[in-house]
């Protein structure tokens, strides 16, 4: 039994997002994530297990960006060194990057659904290549829950959800 898979997918990173809807109400996927997801799939087949992993699982990814080809070469290394990070809108929010890459590895066979993962730790980087470098491992046992009410907020406030 295999407990974790590790993988790079070659592909520049696309959030997934939420169905769009038509005026008529018709509901569809925008192209840029069909493709994407379709894309992605084909690639992760490749090294997909015999059979899914079960139980809660962990993903750790690094979504890799190539830096712009409007930067300068100065600019372009830093952010390769890892001084810069990718923090703009076009790169994309992590959770959405996630979503697409999770639906990838579930329609690929790594897992049953990818509600099983219950811990995810993701990064946006810049590298000299695009694309998704993941690890999918069973999660370890988890820890008992800390007795007592949660620390309070900075400023006093309790946290949403602890009652007073």
């Amino acid at each position: 039994m295999v407990d974790s898979l590790s993988g790079w997918l070659p592909l520049a990173p696309v959030p997934g997002c939420q169905l769009r809807a038509t005026r008529s109400g018709r509901t569809y996927t925008p192209k840029r994530q069909a493709v994407a997801k379709r894309a992605l799939t084909a690639y992760a087949l490749h090294g997909r297990p015999d059979e899914p992993l079960s139980g809660p699982l962990s993903l750790r990814v690094v979504f890799w960006f190539a830096a712009p080809r409007s930067w300068s070469r100065k600019k372009a290394a830093a952010a390769i060194a890892g001084d810069l990070r990718p923090a703009s809108r076009s790169a994309g929010d992590v959770d959405n990057l996630c979503k697409l890459l999770q639906d990838a590895l579930q329609a690929a066979g790594y897992m049953e659904d990818d509600a099983q993962i219950v811990d995810l730790v993701a990064s946006k980087r810049y590298g000299p290549d695009a694309g998704y470098e993941f690890t999918l491992a069973r999660s370890a046992a988890p820890r008992p829950p800390t007795p007592g009410r949660p620390p309070p907020l900075p400023g006093g406030r309790l946290r949403p959800g602890s009652e007073p």
